[in-house]
C-alpha cells in the first residue's frame, strides 16, 4: 500500500476539534504511542527507507516506510512484533540504528475516505495528519489532497508541515543517544 499524508501544525486545538466534529469526524479517545525510529543507508535507488517500532498498550508493530516522492508519500508495510528487543537486534544486524524516539498521544477518526490523526507530540506540540491510502500503482496527488482538506477545514490558524515527526525531532536536535532517554 501507498500512504500519502499531509500534516499541519495546530495553533488552536480546541477550535480544530470543534471543526472536525462539525464535519462529522468522530475521534477516538487518546492512545499513547512510543515510536522508535531506525535509520540506515539510502537504498541503491537513492530512496530513503526508515523502519519504526510503534508500541501502544495494544502491542507493537514494525513498519517499513520507503519514500516515493517525499517522506509523507511512501510505500508502507506493517507487521505485528511479539518481541521488541529481538526486532531491535534484527534491525541493528541489518545496519539500521535507532536514531530518534517520538512519543505522542493520538486521537484518530475517519473523515470522507481519509484517516484523521490529531497528535500531541512530546517536545513538538499539536498536529493534525490526514492520511489517504492508495493501491500500488494508483495515482496519488498530495497537493490535491492538501487543497481538498484546506477547502473543507477552513482553519486559518494551521501551518503545513512537510516532514515526518522523526525529521522534525532531528531538526530540533532531539536525537537518540544510547543510554539517555
Amino acid at each position: 500500500m501507498r500512504e500519502v499524508e499531509i500534516k499541519f501544525r495546530i495553533k488552536d486545538k480546541p477550535a480544530l476539534l470543534e471543526r472536525l466534529a462539525d464535519l462529522g469526524c468522530q475521534l477516538t479517545p487518546a492512545v499513547e504511542q512510543d515510536d522508535q525510529i531506525f535509520s540506515g543507508e539510502p537504498l541503491p535507488d537513492g530512496s530513503r527507507c526508515v523502519l519504526r517500532i510503534r508500541t501502544t498498550e495494544a502491542g507493537s508493530i514494525l513498519t517499513l516506510k520507503k519514500d516515493i516522492t517525499n517522506e509523507l508519500d511512501c510505500l508502507e508495510v506493517e507487521t505485528p512484533v511479539g518481541d521488541v528487543e529481538s526486532a531491535k537486534r534484527l534491525l541493528s544486524e541489518l545496519g539500521y540504528q535507532l536514531s530518534v524516539r517520538v512519543r505522542k498521544s493520538r486521537r484518530q477518526g475517519k473523515w470522507n475516505d481519509w484517516t484523521v490523526c490529531v497528535d500531541e507530540v512530546e517536545s513538538l506540540g499539536s498536529f493534525i495528519e490526514i492520511e489517504a491510502m492508495f493501491e500500488d500503482g494508483e495515482d496519488a496527488d498530495q497537493e490535491e489532497l492538501c487543497r481538498l482538506v484546506l477547502d473543507q477545514l477552513k482553519m486559518p490558524d494551521i501551518e503545513r508541515v512537510t516532514q515526518g515527526y522523526d525529521t522534525l525531532m532531528k531538526q530540533t536536535g532531539q536525537v537518540y543517544i544510547e543510554g539517555k532517554e
